[in-house]
């Protein structure tokens, strides 16, 4: 009955590398999936996305993207809400040595982000948050700016799901690049073309909720690939 009155909960959770949990902390006010990136800093942990009002509060004027900081036994330090309207969406997040880069996509009126949604046009912003979660520097792009979304980092530099070495993949396809030095793996939202093995109809519904991992070596050449089915069973 909990659930039903006050909806689904996120959870943090820690656990060692031998999976023997270190805390657990329910986010009574924050909906399941509205976190999406976690950052480790110091001790600290960092979480990064957008804030999910309770149902039925339909208030525009809220500012949506979240950042919140735990210490290291899963308490809560501080959270910051950044933005203007729910029209304000988080693109990526960046750790730098004081902080973290933020790029946000916003079509709000007022709030952090005055001035974005004239003419109904979605204004991309770089917002620079210091480590305490104070807001230190925003800077507005150009009208219609590109921003690339960041997927890993390979040889110090970062990795784009836009990169041509992911063009055998859907467009957007791919969510994140883990290097292991002679070899990396790669997360996608659903298989490319080199899947080898696919039921003879594929719903979009199966296609776009299945969780795909595939191995490469430096060259390049696939060495495994497994993936996971989230969609429901008919």
């Amino acid at each position: 009955m909990d659930q039903i009155k006050t909806g689904y909960h996120s959870r943090v959770i820690k656990c060692d590398a031998k999976g023997n949990v270190v805390f657990d902390t329910q986010l009574d006010s924050v909906e399941i999936g509205a976190l999406t990136d976690c950052i480790e800093k110091e001790g600290r942990y960092y979480f990064f996305g957008e804030d999910k009002e309770k149902e039925g509060d339909n208030s525009l004027g809220k500012p949506k993207v979240s950042c919140m900081v735990f210490d290291g036994s899963g308490k809560l330090e501080k959270q910051l809400l950044i933005g203007g309207s729910r029209f304000d969406n988080l693109n990526q997040v960046e750790r730098t040595e004081n902080g973290f880069l933020l790029e946000i996509n916003s079509m709000s009126e007022d709030g952090d982000f005055e001035g974005s949604g004239a003419n109904y046009h979605e204004i991309g912003w770089k917002v620079i948050i210091s480590d305490d979660l104070v807001i230190t520097e925003k800077e507005k792009l150009a009208e219609r700016a590109r921003l690339r979304t960041r997927v890993g980092e390979k040889d110090g530099k970062p990795v784009y799901m836009d990169d041509k070495m992911f063009d055998g993949f859907d467009a957007g396809g791919v969510m994140s690049y883990i290097d292991y030095g002679d070899k990396y793996l790669l997360v996608s939202y659903h298989p490319t073309g080199e899947y080898e093995k696919q039921p003879a109809y594929i719903s979009s519904i199966w296609q776009y909720s299945e969780t795909v991992y595939s191995m490469y070596d430096r060259s390049g050449k696939l060495l495994f690939r497994a993936s996971v089915d989230s969609s429901p069973d008919y």
